[in-house]
């Protein structure tokens, strides 16, 4: 019943289906919130998926014997099962209802649909023979998909205490016409039986009310023995049992209260067939059992390889295929040479017990339609619908083969046969197995064709003679009279072949079989709410059919035929009450198609239901619709305009204003080119014409604007609402987020649909210019195929669409971009869309538009800044008449760190004022200034240009490289190169670029590169380039002109691949040209490229390129490794690989540069930088010397040498293993010291998939001296070694226990370069500070040789505006300075950086700070609730033995125990504040040991109140108070209830609980619980309220239970404040201030000011 892997699909949607479009119906696979919302009202597929067929009583059940059911998948995914089958040959037909009892639907997935309902077509079989069919509700594990939220969901009652998902069950399963559920429930096993048992009952209590008493609920639970409180929930109630159980289950009857026999058909034992193969599995000969995936073997493993090639299911390899289906089922069921057949130990049983009854054996496939013997169509097909009742007996007869003929029928789509040599004398062919009593008559027909002897009719003992016959489109059609059995009852059907001599070559074909009333007069057949619906355009179109009516016996089934240009076809057949027809193509110029409905009897006469004419489109002049590309521009910019119209237009005449020019294209071309000459919106007329007339565009094309409003032009779709019709993996919210690649691939919206949709609301009416799809191979390659059309739709209101874009046949673009003339809407609805259903997966839906708000905004353009510069800068807006809403404010925002900002002030004047800081950098940022009013938002941007005259020349004195090249610069593109110094040496006038370098001139684009490199990487602001004599020059043919006519800067980290950082462009008198660069990580290669205008010679005279300034404080940097620690040579810089290494790790192989291979490269050969996904920068060994070190001894201490000593705060380690052991690495200082041991443990270097996260660098290859690559991956792992920052660092030391083979590649350093050697050293690293209240951070100072310069100072700066910072007074006496800081909130964390500057030179130091009420108990061990994910990485013990604990809002707001502040009201109203989530914050008590908690502060109080937990069961705990004099209180004893459960008596109820151990196979880290039920109870514990309680002592005794301490309080406790004497009885207290003069709310205690009423103030102590 398990599935091993996880079923990666998702579901249908229960939506309409959109105006004017049919498309593919397809069967029920949906979810708990799609399923209690059903109804077939709304459901538009209901018709289409309902059966009509009712159960038909059997003659035989098998009684008092064991029973067969299976549970079998009907189609390769439960949400693309096709309402009525479909056009190919290769779809799944069980046909061996005769043996078994029940048939279950099984499917489901998590991300799929978990309630799956049987196709109407399987029903339909099913029910002809007899067969119970049931559909499934699966709970997968969780691993697989499963939510705890379902379960819960399905398990709530409604207020008169039924359970409304069971209902809607029950509705569901007799709307559709089947017979119950099948409830897989592999999800929390064992848990919440008794709810699931009345869940059961209140279903059959449903269905027995309503009179269908035989509706039936199935149970597994992955158990092997009966869940007996299940059984007794209903008489009807049924159990698959786990595998490996089978047996004689009797013994069970008189614990259920039923018989025996009962047993037979309530307990099924499974057998997994999927597992044991194809006949692997034996049918025991006691009990009822259930197969599991019975076709896993006999189907499945035939033709899952097939689908994805659309030619495979249909033709000559699905017929070979089919055909082997059959042979496999066969020896299933019947028995084969190798198997003796489920049937040995089943007899088949019939449901053929009255008139009429016919059999046109069709298995439900055909190659061609068959009326009569008619061939009516030729098409491959399947429709499970109308599979007759097959012949009980299928076996060969006498030496005869017995088959199925597709090329030959009577009616449907097949024949059966029997080919091969008939030898003279009787021959008997058994068919149907009957109980037909006979009384007034009758007949039987027989409808078959022979090349040999005819066959007669044989009826239980009786041979029938005289029959009419007759012929039918080559058909015989014989029929027998059976009033001479009037009285008898016919209990079998078979013919008899009498040959009188050998005919070694016969065949017998039979189209069908029929027992029919004498005189017989079919019934007629109402057929009711008949509607027709199609989308036929000018090319295709498909059908919709619905209708309803009510069986009887006399009919068979329903025709659909369709009369085009070239006849009438048969479309279809079905019994249900819906019938899809796929797309077809019109025929020439046919004006329409006539669909008929023909209702057929049992004995093949027919009634017309109904008959429609259906239209096509009918041609006319063009709908014209103009597509810019883009429909947004600046002044200058070229837009392509096209037309294009319906109905083959031939025509086009275009029209054009003055503020716009035609630059490309004729305006009687059907596509032009046209530039923006002026701002504003460009009216466009355009006239297009076809043979049926002429019609006329006229409207806005485009809109220009100014540069700032060109800017305000966004993607509008961020941080808006979506809604979707469903998500069934991610959410529509990720469309939105700005993420077109997320790190997560199911960070998507997905759903399986025929037109899945999402709608985005822009909250105010925006004109919207443009659209991008970011679609499934946009980010992955594989899985799902891209959608293959798309509508995008607007609208003003949010239910009246227009259409604005249909892109078909799109499925070969990973990003769909597509463009529209500007228009004004609030809503964008996307809308996918198939005739058939599909899987659709997106990661992001961009909507380019303006927000149409009439607020207008102005700031400045530019603004320079030195580093560390603060300026102030004045923002104006003018609201011209809107009214200002609640949330009216500016709001600032940068990508780059370069600036800081203050938060902006308004004068309420029409100004916005506020401060910008620059860092200590040099290049650009830009600052996004946002207006928002409401839902409008207006914004603009300023450009800080960051200098300093500080700033050094990173190119004086080095070479560059000159590249000419050959062609138009592309990729990849041949050059000439050479060196020179010319260009950085200095002289910013004087041609640097000589005749003798270039005697030729530059004749293509972009052909002249100056490129630069630095293997340790550029870090640059600035980059100057001088051009000479004002970029004037003579060209080859002696004319004068200018030299350059663009230049661009660029960048690069391999050298192939450029950044264009900036260009200038249509240069003409110019100099000079200064680029200043945004924020970026450092690169290897820069490039000055030069567009020499065509014919003149390269012309540059110097380029400066200004390395950062560096920053103040540690940074991470590169450390220069001893040249005697390194002694191996593992990177091949070059090829042949075993020349340039020593080829040494692994033993035989190397790493190497992208020279070798740049897939699978380390780095590149120019640079021997390497930064890990950690961001950190390493620099490797030269390639040309020996480049690694290596730890290969056991129980020796291995020393990894620096070049020199530095100081450090942490060191990191880029290294690998080549075999797995652990290490232990100690930092080895110059005063002889060493840093404790850390041990390193690393998996080896060539990881697999699931350990591709434990390295820092990955997608490495190593090669072998004969440069063969190896298969694996390889990886670089990054470790942390925490330093003493005050010493100096000379090695790492190394030492393993066991056999090792360890790589140290490099090492960096977070060091300060320019720290003075001064030693800081706080009197604390964390400080915490009470709520409103003060303290003094003491930093002492070690001046360690270092000279006291004039400037020597101390300064502090805050993270965060939680604190404030006060004076700071140096005391030089003890060498320390005291930092006031002062709590301005009620929580909050800060980073405290103190620098002290001396000289050049500057040392800091950083201590967090937290804001924090004070523990007013101390002793806290244990950490139980996580602030953040992974969930075990932040806490330190578990609440119960299995690893669940609670969290924060940090984690998630729902089911979080507290938030932020930390803060739990009791339902008593008792406020406890937890410990902080980052520290020990419990005390989970062991049994037999005593924990305390000690008072921070001894002091009287009247109670303790504690807040309690406990799991795994009620828990006793005895309470002893303890006080300062030494006395204790007798123990109190108090019960803490298990923390599941109702809310009644608890302090805290509804929050839920996360699992955090990585140790468990049934839950996987991070699970949340989900129902929302856990509890924690409040104690009150009295005192003596004339002592000072001292601390707390728990102790309880019951070792499987678990409870836990999460808070105390004092109450009653008196003030601290002592000797506040008011004199004057007319004064009150108006405020409490701290020596800071920051007011205060809680004071602790300390030295604080009074001010009173009169305003008066007095110091007091507060104790």
């Amino acid at each position: 019943m398990r599935f091993k892997h996880q079923i990666l699909a998702t579901a249908c949607a229960l939506t309409a289906i959109a105006s004017g479009y049919a498309q593919q119906p397809y069967g029920g696979c949906w979810f708990p919130d799609e399923v209690i919302n059903w109804s077939a009202s709304t459901d538009a597929d209901a018709k289409f998926n309902r059966s009509r067929i009712p159960l038909q009583t059997r003659i035989d059940n098998n009684a008092g014997r064991g029973q067969v059911e299976t549970a079998t998948i009907t189609n390769k995914m439960c949400s693309m099962t096709p309402s009525q089958g479909d056009n190919n040959f290769l779809a799944y037909q069980p046909t061996y209802w005769q043996y078994m009892e029940k048939f279950i639907n099984w499917g489901g997935a998590g991300n799929e649909g978990i309630f799956v309902l049987p196709p109407a077509g399987t029903i339909d079989a099913a029910h002809l023979n007899g067969v119970k069919i049931l559909g499934t509700l699966f709970f997968m594990p969780r691993t697989i998909g499963g939510r705890d939220g379902w379960i819960e969901a399905m398990l709530t009652k409604d207020e008169n205490g039924k359970y409304p998902y069971a209902v809607k069950m029950y509705e569901i399963a007799r709307y559709f016409g089947f017979d119950g559920w099948f409830i897989n429930k592999e999800l929390d096993n064992g848990k919440r039986v008794n709810e699931w048992s009345d869940f059961i009952k209140c279903f059959s209590e449903t269905a027995d009310a309503a009179g269908d008493t035989y509706m039936e609920i199935q149970w597994y639970d992955a158990s092997g023995d009966p869940t007996i409180n299940i059984l007794k929930s209903h008489r009807n109630t049924s159990q698959f049992l786990e595998y490996n159980s089978t047996g004689d289950k009797s013994s069970y009857a008189s614990e259920l209260g039923c018989t025996a026999e009962d047993i037979y058909h309530r307990l099924y034992s499974g057998i997994e067939c999927s597992q044991a193969g194809l006949y692997g599995f034996s049918v025991p000969s006691a009990g009822s059992i259930a197969l599991f995936t019975p076709e896993q073997h006999t189907y499945k493993v035939l033709t899952d390889g097939l689908w994805s090639d659309p030619t495979n299911i249909v033709g000559q390899k699905a017929y070979d295929i089919q055909a082997e289906v059959f042979e496999r089922e066969y020896n299933t069921w019947a028995g084969g040479s190798s198997f003796s057949g489920i049937s040995s130990k089943v007899s088949a049983m019939s449901t053929i017990s009255s008139m009429p009854f016919t059999s046109s054996f069709s298995v439900g496939l055909g190659k061609h339609r068959f009326v009569k013997g008619e061939k009516m169509n030729t098409q491959d097909w399947n429709a499970t619908s109308v599979q007759s009742i097959l012949p009980h007996w299928r076996s060969n007869v006498d030496g005869m083969t017995f088959a199925y003929d597709y090329d030959d029928a009577y009616n449907h789509g097949n024949c059966v046969k029997l080919t091969g040599t008939l030898s003279a004398g009787n021959h008997t062919w058994r068919l149907f197995k009957s109980k037909i009593a006979i009384s007034n008559g009758g007949i039987i027909r027989l409808v078959y064709k022979t090349n040999g002897v005819a066959p007669s009719v044989k009826v239980s003992d009786t041979t029938l003679s005289g029959a009419k016959t007759s012929i039918s489109n080559g058909w015989t059609v014989a029929e027998y009279d059976l009033a001479s059995l009037n009285g008898q009852t016919i209990s079998e059907i078979d013919l008899l072949i009498n040959a009188t001599a050998d005919n070694s070559n016969y065949e017998l074909k039979l189209g069908e079989l029929s027992v029919l009333r004498a005189n017989y007069n079919p019934a007629v057949l109402p057929v009711k709410d008949i509607e027709f619906k199609g989308n036929l355009n000018d090319k295709d179109g498909d059908l919709r059919l619905s209708w309803s009516y009510d069986y009887n016996t006399d009919f068979d089934h329903f025709d659909i035929f369709v009369t085009n240009a070239k006849g009438r076809k048969l479309v279809g057949q079905t019994r249900g009450e819906g019938f899809y027809v796929p797309r077809f193509s019109r025929e020439g110029n046919e004006k329409s198609i006539k669909v008929e409905l023909v209702t057929v009897m049992k004995d093949g006469s027919t009634q017309v239901a109904k008959s429609q004419d259906m239209d096509f489109h009918i041609a006319a002049a063009p709908v014209i619709t103009v597509t810019p590309m883009k429909s947004y521009a600046k002044v200058g910019e070229v837009i392509t305009l096209t037309a294009s119209g319906s109905d083959n237009p031939t025509t086009y005449a275009w029209t054009l204003p003055s503020s716009v020019k035609l630059v490309k294209g004729d305006l009687a071309d059907a596509s032009i080119q046209v530039e923006a000459l002026a701002e504003g919106r460009q009216n466009i007329t355009v006239k297009v014409g076809n043979s049926y007339g002429t019609s006329t565009f006229t409207d806005i094309a485009f809109d220009v604007f100014s540069d700032v409003a060109y800017k305000e032009v966004y993607n509008a779709a961020i941080g808006k609402n979506i809604s979707c019709g469903r998500a069934v993996t991610g959410k529509a919210d990720y469309l939105i987020d700005g993420d077109s690649k997320p790190s997560n691939k199911d960070f998507c919206w997905s759903d399986i649909s025929t037109n899945p949709y999402v709608i985005v609301d822009l909250k105010t009416p925006h004109t919207v210019y443009d659209f991008a799809v970011y679609d499934n191979h946009s980010l992955i390659k594989g899985g799902e195929d891209n959608i293959a059309n798309y509508r995008i739709l607007v609208s003003d209101n949010g239910s009246e669409w227009k259409e604005v874009v249909n892109a078909t046949n799109v499925s070969d673009e990973n990003i769909h971009r597509s463009y529209i003339v500007p228009t004004v809407a609030r809503y964008v609805k996307l809308q996918p869309y198939s005739d058939k259903r599909f899987t659709c997966r997106l990661y992001e839906f961009e909507i380019t538009a303006r927000d149409n708000s009439r607020i207008t905004i102005e700031a400045p353009h530019t603004i320079n800044l030195e580093p560390k510069e603060t300026q102030t800068i004045t923002v104006a807006y003018n609201m011209n008449g809107e009214e200002v809403a609640d949330n009216f404010g500016l709001s600032l925002s940068s990508e780059s760190s370069y600036i800081t900002f203050t938060e902006p002030k308004n004068d309420g004047n029409g100004h916005f004022t506020f401060d910008v800081t620059a860092a200590k950098k040099i290049g650009k940022a830009e600052l996004t200034v946002a207006l928002q009013n409401g839902e409008a938002k207006r914004q603009t941007f300023i450009d800080f240009i960051l200098d300093s005259k500080d700033v050094a020349n990173s190119l004086n004195g080095t070479e560059a490289e000159m590249r000419k090249f050959n062609e138009d610069y592309v990729a990849g593109a041949t050059y000439d190169s050479q060196k020179t110094g010319n260009l950085t040496d200095g002289d910013t006038t004087t041609e640097g670029l000589t005749e003798e370098m270039y005697e030729d001139p530059c004749i293509s684009r972009n052909d002249l590169w100056a490129v630069f490199t630095n293997p340790r990487r550029f870090s640059l602001g600035k980059v100057k380039v001088f051009i000479p004599a004002g970029n004037k020059g003579v060209n080859s043919n002696d004319k004068e002109g200018y030299v350059n006519n663009a230049i661009s800067i660029r960048t690069s980290n391999d050298g192939l691949n450029w950044n264009i950082v900036e260009s200038f462009d249509n240069l003409k008198d110019v100099s000079e040209l200064t680029c200043y660069l945004p924020e970026a990580d450092p690169f290897t290669y820069l490039a000055v490229v030069c567009d020499v205008n065509t014919y003149f010679y390269p012309s540059l005279a110097e380029v400066e390129a200004y390395a950062q300034l560096e920053d103040d404080g540690p940074r991470i940097m590169p450390v220069v490794l001893s040249s005697n620690s390194l002694k191996y040579d593992v990177i091949a810089e070059n090829k042949p690989v075993a020349d340039y290494s020593d080829m040494e790790f692994g033993s035989f192989y190397t790493f190497f540069t992208s020279n070798v291979n740049a897939e699978y490269a380390i780095a590149s050969p120019d640079s021997r930088i390497v930064i890990s996904k950690n961001g950190t920068t390493f620099e490797l060994g030269e390639y040309d010397k020996k480049n690694a070190f290596y730890v290969n001894e056991r129980r020796t201490d291995m020393v990894l040498d620096f070049d020199s000593p530095i100081s450090a705060e942490k060191l990191y380690l880029l290294c690998n293993a080549t075999r797995s052991r652990e290490v232990t690495a100690t930092i080895v200082y110059t005063d002889g010291t060493k840093s404790e041991g850390v041990t390193i443990d690393m998996p080896r270097a060539d990881y697999s998939k699931d350990e591709k996260d434990d390295f820092a660098i990955t997608d490495l290859r190593v090669m072998s001296d004969d440069e063969e690559l190896s298969s694996k991956n390889y990886g670089l792992n990054e470790v942390v070694l925490n330093a003493e920052a005050e010493k100096e660092i000379e090695a790492i030391s190394f030492y393993a226990d066991g056999s090792v083979e360890f790589w140290v590649y490099a090492v960096s350093a977070l060091s300060d370069a320019n720290a003075s050697k001064i030693k800081l050293i706080p009197s604390e690293k964390k400080l915490k500070i009470a709520p409103n209240s003060s303290a003094n951070l003491i930093v002492a100072y070690v001046m360690n040789g270092d000279e006291r310069q004039d400037n020597f100072a101390c300064t502090a700066e805050t993270s965060d505006n939680c604190i404030s910072i006060g004076a700071i007074k140096e005391n030089t006496n003890d060498c320390t300075f005291t930092i006031p800081l002062s709590a301005l909130t009620e929580s909050g964390k800060a980073e405290i950086t103190v620098s002290v500057v001396n000289g050049e030179r500057n040392k800091a130091c950083k201590v967090d700070v937290t804001i924090a009420k004070p523990s007013e108990f101390k002793g806290w061990k244990d950490d139980v609730i996580a602030e953040a994910l992974p969930s075990n990485e932040h806490i330190t013990k578990y609440l119960d033995n299995d690893g669940w604990v609670l969290y924060s809002t940090g984690v998630k707001e729902a089911g979080a125990i507290a938030g932020d502040d930390r803060v739990i009201t009791t339902a008593k109203g008792t406020v406890f504040t937890l410990e902080p989530y980052d520290e020990p914050n419990a005390i989970r008590l062991e049994a037999g040991t005593p924990e305390e908690l000690v008072a921070a502060v001894p002091e009287k109080c009247e109670e303790v109140r504690i807040l309690a937990i406990s799991a795994n069961g009620s828990a006793n705990i005895d309470v002893t108070l303890y006080y300062a004099d030494d006395t204790s209180d007798q123990p109190v004893s108090i019960a803490v209830p298990d923390w599941y459960g109702e809310a009644e008596e608890s302090a805290l109820y509804g929050f839920d609980r996360i699992f955090a151990n990585d140790d468990s196979w049934d839950y996987s880290i991070d699970d949340f619980d989900g129902s929302n039920k856990f509890r924690m109870f409040e104690f009150a514990v009295p005192a003596d309220a004339s002592k000072d309680l001292s601390k707390v002592v728990f102790n309880h005794n019951a070792r499987s239970v678990y409870p836990t301490i999460l808070g105390l309080v004092k109450m009653g406790k008196k003030s601290g404040v002592n000797d506040i004497i008011i004199d004057n009885t007319n004064r009150t207290i108006e405020a409490i201030y701290n020596l800071n003069g920051v007011q205060v709310n809680n004071p602790v205690s300390g030295i604080y000011i009074i001010r009173y009423s009169d305003g008066s103030v007095r110091k007091v102590i507060i104790k």
